[in-house]
């Protein structure tokens, strides 16, 4: 039908080629930390560190939920491959029961890894929910670290919730292995998944015990002031690290929040996706409003790395 013809019109066979000298990349999926959580008429004072973040770093304001994309494997798809992941419905998770994931689809992952990247991935959670192992497998990812392969370097193993471990603990780790990574290898994509503000009432980690929202009766909002507080913290330690020079992060908010207890607030906003660029070129804050979508991150993150390319139907925003 029309619709496919138009998909074939408008996809662009992933490609990339460099343009300057290659920077590594540091990747966070904020779980559900979308855009509209900065909206000061709405959510006053919610979000404090990511803010402060924005200030030094290249902003997209204007990024729209797109069909295929709203939950976190097709975030994840749609910012690696282009292209939004279409799936029987009911069965947005159950892409775990596939033996490789998109293997044509060619993504960000095959590209920099052709490009001599070392490539890794970390979350909290089991790889295996959703298929994320699979997919970062197929997608020639050196290591896919998740909940079974972490507890051991976690000071307390006992310290999880349902889905895994907390993020405090996960980006100390990430931020460790970031360290290593820029010791020892040329060139590395480190891709962090967070999972404190999943819905519907966010698991806010030990170490946010005395950060809530206002008076600290909603369960969620206290997850994503704690996350707003984790996060920035963790890109923080990035920028003042002697490798930031060499270095672009990037944060996504994977998808838009899911029924949680501020649902009723979020109705209230024009929801967007949180995503901001930043490195040492970028010291002041830069706003983008142009409008895209999860399907367009691949494609503008490629010139802050030093390459120019083409990723699915993802397009350029910058």
């Amino acid at each position: 039908g029309t619709q496919s013809e138009l998909f074939y019109e408008l996809y662009k066979q992933p490609s990339i080629r460099q343009t300057g000298p290659s920077k590594n990349l540091v990747f966070i999926y904020a779980e559900s930390m979308e855009r509209s959580f900065f909206d000061q008429n709405i959510f006053p004072g919610l979000i404090s560190g990511l803010r402060d973040i924005e200030s030094k770093s290249m902003s997209f304001t204007d990024i729209r939920q797109v069909e295929g994309v709203g939950w976190t494997m097709g975030g994840i798809v749609a910012s690696q491959c282009g292209i939004p992941l279409l799936y029987a419905p009911a069965n947005a998770n159950s892409m775990s029961k596939m033996k490789d994931f998109l293997p044509l689809a060619h993504g960000l992952g095959d590209l920099l890894h052709e490009e001599g990247y070392y490539l890794s991935f970390w979350g909290g959670a089991n790889p295996a929910f959703g298929g994320k192992g699979n997919f970062f497998t197929s997608k020639k990812f050196d290591e896919v670290y998740g909940k079974n392969q972490l507890l051991d370097k976690i000071p307390d193993r006992s310290n999880i919730h349902r889905w895994g471990l907390y993020d405090d603990d996960l980006l100390n780790l990430a931020f460790q292995r970031f360290l290593e990574l820029s010791e020892t290898k040329e060139k590395f994509g480190l891709f962090v998944l967070t999972v404190d503000t999943h819905a519907p009432d966010g698991n806010p980690s030990k170490s946010c015990r005395n950060i809530v929202y206002q008076d600290g009766s909603n369960s969620y909002l206290n997850a994503v002031a704690c996350s707003d507080f984790l996060i920035s913290e963790f890109v923080h330690r990035i920028m003042e690290s002697p490798y930031y020079k060499n270095t672009v992060v990037v944060v996504f908010s994977d998808h838009l929040a899911h029924g949680n207890s501020a649902s009723f607030l979020l109705k209230k906003t024009d929801r967007k996706n949180l995503f901001m660029i930043s490195s040492q070129e970028i010291s002041h804050s830069a706003t983008n409003s142009k409008t895209g979508s999860a399907l367009d991150i691949g494609t503008t993150l490629l010139p802050f790395m030093g390459y120019t390319g083409a990723i699915g139907l993802g397009r350029n925003l910058c």
